[in-house]
């Protein structure tokens, strides 16, 4: 485990801001954080941006679960928070009592890192993995490594909110593929529809909720919307996401400067896992 996972009463002082809270909560890198007391004692810092979209009274909120976990149609991009479920009770770090909620902080970016098919056997009871397929499995190396670290891959809600944070956007969902007017210019969903029809490539976009086109998605400084000196913005390339799709491929979200897609890869390609503590 690396120090940055271990919550001390000094470094707890030190979480003043939602930049140093690594908060993907649009707009909290300048946002001061409170400290909550929850009715059945989980001490808990909080830091909430006012830059979100507002949730539609028309709609009904449902609950659904993806990776296993409960997840909601409603938002949750305007709060960031990380809390402490035993209270002052050890070991106090990230992924064992301490968990985070929309937030960065402990996560550790691994690179790429891979095991053997017959290691990936060896141990996918163990790790959660339904199948191992193709040599070397580098999405199955991430699943390991945090696991080992007690921390865990992200799920595309995530990653979603990771892009929206690095956009200086709200409109990035799970399933979302999001472009700027460099890439494709004005026929931009066009192209992407036509690029995605040749039968390899179908499979990244059948669950699609949005391909969004033509958007200056280049973070405004001057706004109050991007914080160039937080963290939680610089993460760029392509990282797995904790769904396991097939014995041969996972899904990833990919972060460029102009643009952010999910895909379903080869689970032998060299992508990078970020290990995180939601």
């Amino acid at each position: 485990h690396t120090a940055e996972n271990v919550l001390t009463p000094t470094s707890i002082s030190s979480l003043t801001t939602g930049k140093d809270l690594k908060a993907l909560a649009i707009s909290s890198g300048n946002e001061n954080t409170v400290g909550i007391v929850t009715g059945d004692g989980v001490p808990m810092l909080l830091v909430y941006s006012p830059r979100c979209q507002a949730l539609d009274e028309v709609k009904t909120y449902t609950w659904s679960v993806e990776d296993g976990k409960p997840v909601t149609n409603a938002t949750t991009n305007c709060i960031s928070a990380i809390f402490d479920i035993n209270g002052a009770k050890g070991p106090n770090r990230v992924g064992q009592d301490i968990r985070t909620l929309n937030s960065l902080f402990g996560s550790i970016d691994l690179g790429a890192v891979s095991i053997t098919q017959a290691e990936c056997n060896s141990i996918k009871t163990k790790y959660g993995i339904k199948e191992c397929g193709r040599d070397p499995d580098y999405w199955a190396g991430g699943v390991k490594k945090c696991a080992d670290m007690g921390l865990h891959l992200p799920d595309m809600m995530t990653l979603a909110n990771i892009a929206n944070a690095k956009h200086g956007t709200t409109l990035i969902s799970a399933y979302t593929m999001y472009f700027g007017t460099t890439q494709y210019g004005e026929n931009c969903r066009q192209q992407i529809i036509a690029w995605d029809s040749d039968g390899e490539n179908s499979y990244r976009l059948k669950e699609s909720d949005a391909i969004i086109c033509n958007q200056d998605i280049t973070p405004d400084s001057s706004s109050g919307i991007y914080d160039s000196s937080a963290e939680v913005m610089v993460i760029s390339g392509d990282y797995w996401a904790s769904l396991e799709y097939s014995s041969l491929r996972a899904e990833k979200r990919a972060f460029n400067q102009d643009h952010t897609g999910w895909f379903r890869n080869y689970r032998n390609s060299v992508i990078k896992s970020l290990c995180v503590g939601d």
